[in-house]
């Protein structure tokens, strides 16, 4: 009988390092006031348009970087099928629906002048063009997470605010994807197929839990006072 030790066991494939490496920090962003409020109900709309709000500079640097990043083939491979962006035009369009035009447009510019929001936006644009591999730990973040999590958000705004992908959640409407748990596995797949070693791999794992805690911080500059319903 021939014994595989530890040693000789082949290594994990790059996304469940990945996924398990970030458990954590998703974990810790699932009980931030915002979500704890959100899962509560009790996170007034007002909330949630800001959190929206506060997205928006955020997906456009991550729209507007696919470019620069995408020119490296081992990123294309994993990102190329953008289908679930672009994201701005629907986050545009629900606050439009959640707060009326011209309110919506001042607090997208209040969140682009938010140091908080404008440092996230920054590095995801920096990374786009000066390490495209770190871009995809952004993109990760922020598709995966909305894929997943996501769904979840959408069902609760639904059931406490009446917001569908007709008005309001359009943001959560991924009707381009076609089935969210294939698209996820083809995401996964394709990471694991990219040619990157083990140090860079660790890049990217210490640059997702970058963007986590960016995003923590990002919910974290959002007021929650149920009163304000």
């Amino acid at each position: 009988m021939t014994v595989t030790t530890v040693s000789e066991r082949a290594p994990a494939a790059f996304s469940d390092r990945l996924r398990a490496a970030s458990w954590g920090a998703h974990e810790a962003a699932a009980r931030s006031p915002v979500m704890r409020a959100l899962f509560a109900r009790e996170l007034p709309v007002t909330a949630y348009a800001a959190v929206a709000a506060r997205l928006v500079p955020v997906y456009a640097a991550l729209e507007a970087g696919a470019a620069d990043a995408v020119a490296d083939p081992a990123v294309a491979a994993v990102v190329g099928d953008c289908a679930v962006l672009p994201r701005t035009p629907a986050l545009h369009r629900d606050l439009a629906d959640l707060v009326g035009p011209a309110r919506a447009a001042g607090l997208v510019a209040e969140a682009a002048a938010d140091p908080v929001v404008a440092r996230y936006a920054d590095r995801i644009r920096d990374v786009a063009r000066a390490w495209p591999a770190g871009y995809v730990a952004h993109h990760y973040t922020r598709v995966m997470g909305d894929l997943s999590g996501g769904r979840a958000i959408a069902h609760v705004l639904a059931r406490d605010h009446g917001l569908t992908a007709a008005r309001g959640a359009s943001f959560y409407a991924f009707d381009r994807v076609g089935d969210p748990d294939a698209y996820k596995a083809r995401y996964r797949a394709a990471l694991d197929d990219a040619p990157w070693d083990e140090a860079e791999q660790e890049r990217i794992v210490a640059e997702v839990l970058g963007a986590y805690r960016a995003n923590h911080e990002l919910l974290a500059g959002v007021p929650v006072d149920p009163r304000g319903a």
